[in-house]
C-alpha cells in the first residue's frame, strides 16, 4: 500500500474514533421531550385546576381557597418570576407556587410532581427551596410570635370566647410522619391507623 494510501486510511480510522467519542454527548438533551413540551401540549391540570369553577377543586388539591391562593401569588409572584431564555420559556409563577403548595400540601415526591407538572425533579427541588424561602419572607407580617404584653393577652381572651377555655396562650397538635419500620423495634412505631410513624408536635 502506498504512502497516501496509508495515510487516508489512518485519517478514516481517526474520524470514526472521534465521531464514536462523540455520539453520546450529540444524543443528550437538554430538557426531555415530556417535559420539553409542557408549553406546546398545554398543561391542562394547570388550567383547569385554577380557572375550575368549582369550589372544591382548588381546595382539595392544595388544601387552600382559591382566593387564598392568588393573594400568595400578588405576594412571591414578582420574587419567584424568571425571564424567558432564546432556549426555553421560563416556568411560570404560578407553575412554580403550585408545585411547591402542592408538595407542602401532600408531601408527594419530587419525582412524583414531576409526572403530575410536567417539569424536571431537578427544576422542582430548587423551585420548591426558592419559593419557599420567599413565602416565608412574604408572610412574616402574618405569621409572628406577639411581641407585647397585650398582644398575648388578647390572644387569652379569644381561646376564653371561643372555646371557653381560660389562661391559654397557645395549642399544640400532633402529626403522625410516616417511616419505614426500624429493625427490631416491635411495635413501637406502629400507630393506632396501621401504619409506622413518628410523631411531632406543632404548636
Amino acid at each position: 500500500m502506498s504512502e497516501p494510501e496509508l495515510e487516508n486510511d489512518n485519517n478514516e480510522v481517526r474520524d470514526r474514533s472521534r465521531s464514536r467519542s462523540r455520539s453520546p454527548h450529540a444524543r443528550r438533551l437538554w430538557v426531555q421531550d415530556l417535559f420539553l413540551n409542557r408549553n406546546e401540549t398545554g398543561n391542562r391540570l394547570l388550567t383547569d385546576i385554577t380557572t375550575s369553577g368549582i369550589y372544591e377543586t382548588m381546595n382539595r388539591f392544595l388544601r387552600m381557597k382559591k382566593e387564598d391562593f392568588f393573594h400568595l401569588l400578588s405576594l412571591v409572584g414578582p420574587k419567584i418570576a424568571k425571564m424567558d431564555t432564546d432556549f426555553r420559556k421560563a416556568i411560570t409563577e404560578q407553575e412554580r407556587l403550585l408545585i411547591t403548595l402542592r408538595y407542602l400540601a401532600t408531601g408527594e415526591t419530587f419525582t412524583s410532581l414531576q409526572y403530575v407538572f410536567r417539569v424536571s425533579r431537578h427544576s422542582i427541588s430548587r423551585i420548591v427551596k426558592e419559593t419557599c424561602a420567599c413565602l416565608i419572607e412574604a408572610l412574616r407580617d402574618y405569621v409572628k410570635l406577639p411581641s407585647t404584653e397585650e398582644e398575648w393577652l388578647a390572644i387569652s381572651r379569644r381561646f376564653e370566647q371561643r372555646w371557653r377555655f381560660p389562661h391559654a396562650i397557645g395549642a399544640i397538635d400532633g402529626k403522625h410522619v410516616e417511616i419505614i419500620c426500624p429493625r427490631n423495634s416491635g411495635s413501637e412505631y406502629h400507630n393506632y391507623q396501621k401504619f409506622f410513624s413518628i410523631k411531632i408536635l406543632l404548636t
